[in-house]
């Protein structure tokens, strides 16, 4: 599946904005400022705010996924020294509601954002100078209180939900969790994300505990990932920079093609990823003279001599599909059920990275490796599978064979949504795919809103962090909002349980963010209905 065609040839796909050089230098939003007011560095913390979120949408109308500021609480930490946490908490609103309120994105839509958030001040941004109002004052580490007020303002403005209750959308909320975060004095920061958790299912975590991170990781739209390890320079890897494309591979028809037979499976495997880098090469290709002839004038701003949009760092990306089908149709077990079958997965994603790494050093180029979001490509495949191939499709595919839009295949290299495991069984299988996915991955606990406790998700986090290589995850609450009284339910209601009405409007995570279920195709409003929750009842 070769995603984004409609903007194949002029557009690339996400990126990862650093502040400072808009608060250093200010703001030209067409990136020339022929065609808009330009905006000297901002002065005022209301100012900075502003900025913030015009960064954001700027950069979506040239880009076709994904904008996130990394170190979001930290950039803007200086702006609040001397505020009362009134304030911030007021300013912090006013770019929550900005973002969801900026209609303005393709096709009708709110700009696609994350933030990323820290506890503290990360180590390797401790001793740089912190950029405000066109000049320094100081270094970051200075800014710790400033930067957890930030954060706890944040999670505030994000459990109230909007003027008529309903939960904030956007941006997608972000909190890296490194060494120290569950020590005593970050416990009351603790304890709110997952309160926001419980009543919204809102915050997503980074893994920056196990041996295999870096300095710094940061996440992009659904999953997709920068980390550090690709030139050796934290900044340069992981800010200004972002995923070029992913394409995905249909790894259920692997299997169906190479019929049981191992060499062919991987045969055809390699002939797949082949296919995959050219179309990815000539997007590269195609972006690079793109940005040389200055049509995306935002990305190319040149700020003290350099180019805003790092594009030589970006990723090209090879994301797949469906590997619990191909393990149940090749050997005839699915992920969750033996050993075996887990580490033959294991194995093929690990030809996946291997096949990157080797690019990586042949091209010079930045190639890594995804679990694809696959919002409709998990059921287009399905669907193309089930036509043309439909003997072998139908023992392994998931969704009503009576009704063809609602069938789909598990997402990525999940277990899928309906497995009889528990969280320690769930983390112990897709802990192994996170290492081998470098450009993106994530976990998913479904359906929390019979059992969230604050105190037990915190504990469960607290395990996932200290015990686990999972890099990515979040807890995904239902909700159900009454447009007759105004109410919010947990679970997906077809009647208010507060006034009566059938007027109801439900919500969930599609695959990466939080979305109304009406907006949802065929086969993941299927995918919803089988999703079966990992949460032990309190």
């Amino acid at each position: 599946h070769l995603h984004d065609l409609e903007y194949a040839a002029i557009r690339p796909v996400c990126c990862q904005h650093d502040l400072r050089n808009f608060f250093m230098y200010g703001l030209r939003v067409d990136g020339t400022g022929r065609h808009t007011s330009v905006s000297k560095p901002a002065k005022h913390p209301e100012v900075a705010i502003q900025h913030a979120a015009k960064v954001l949408s700027a950069a979506q109308c040239e880009m076709s996924g994904g904008q996130s500021i990394d170190e979001f609480n930290i950039w803007l930490a200086p702006y609040m020294r001397g505020l009362s946490y009134r304030r911030i908490k007021q300013l912090m609103q006013m770019f929550i509601y900005e973002m969801n309120q900026m209609y303005v994105a393709r096709g009708g839509q709110t700009v696609f954002s994350s933030i990323n958030l820290e506890l503290e001040v990360p180590e390797y941004l401790r001793d740089k100078e912190a950029v405000v109002a066109g000049g320094v004052r100081g270094t970051y580490e200075e800014y710790q209180e400033e930067a957890q007020l930030i954060l706890e303002a944040l999670i505030d403005v994000m459990m109230e939900g909007d003027a008529v209750g309903k939960p904030f959308l956007f941006p997608n909320f972000i909190v890296k969790l490194r060494e120290g975060a569950f020590k005593d004095e970050n416990r009351d920061l603790m304890i709110k994300l997952h309160e926001l958790s419980s009543k919204w299912g809102i915050p997503y975590f980074i893994n920056m505990y196990p041996e295999w991170q870096v300095e710094n990781t940061n996440a992009m739209g659904c999953r997709t990932r920068l980390s550090g390890d690709w030139k050796g320079d934290v900044e340069i890897d992981t800010l200004r920079t972002g995923n070029m494309q992913w394409y995905t591979l249909n790894l259920p028809r692997i299997g169906y093609e190479a019929k049981g037979d191992d060499d062919r499976l991987f045969e055809i495997l390699h002939e797949r990823l082949e296919l995959l880098k050219r179309a990815l090469y000539i997007k590269h290709q195609v972006t690079e003279r793109v940005l040389k002839c200055g049509i995306l004038p935002f990305l190319t701003q040149k700020f003290n001599g350099e180019q805003y949009y790092r594009y030589e760092n970006t990723t090209k990306t090879f994301g797949f599909v469906g590997l619990n089908e191909l393990l149940k149709y090749h050997i005839g077990e699915e992920l969750h059920e033996s050993k075996y079958a887990l580490k033959f997965g294991e194995r093929i994603i690990r030809y996946m990275r291997e096949y990157a790494d080797n690019l990586r050093r042949e091209t010079g180029l930045r190639w890594s490796v995804t679990q694809t979001p696959a919002e409709s490509t998990a059921g287009r495949f399905a669907r193309l599978d089930y036509r043309y191939y439909r003997e072998e499709c139908k023992s392994v595919v998931r969704g009503d064979l009576s009704k063809v839009d609602t069938l789909y295949y598990t997402n990525s290299s999940h277990v899928r949504v309906d497995a009889p495991v528990s969280v320690g069984e769930k983390v112990r299988i897709e802990e192994r795919f996170h290492p081998l996915c470098n450009g993106g991955h994530i976990t998913h606990f479904w359906n929390i809103e019979a059992y969230a406790d604050p105190e037990v998700l915190m504990d469960i986090t607290r395990k996932i962090a200290e015990k686990s290589n999972i890099g990515f995850w979040t807890y995904t609450k239902n909700l159900s909002i009454c447009e007759g009284c105004g109410r919010t339910m947990a679970g997906l209601k077809d009647r208010c349980t507060y006034c009566g009405s059938n007027s109801i409007q439900k919500y969930s995570r599609i695959t990466g963010y939080l979305q109304n279920v009406s907006n949802w195709n065929d086969a993941k409003r299927r995918e919803l209905l089988d999703r079966r929750s990992n949460i032990p009842r309190i």
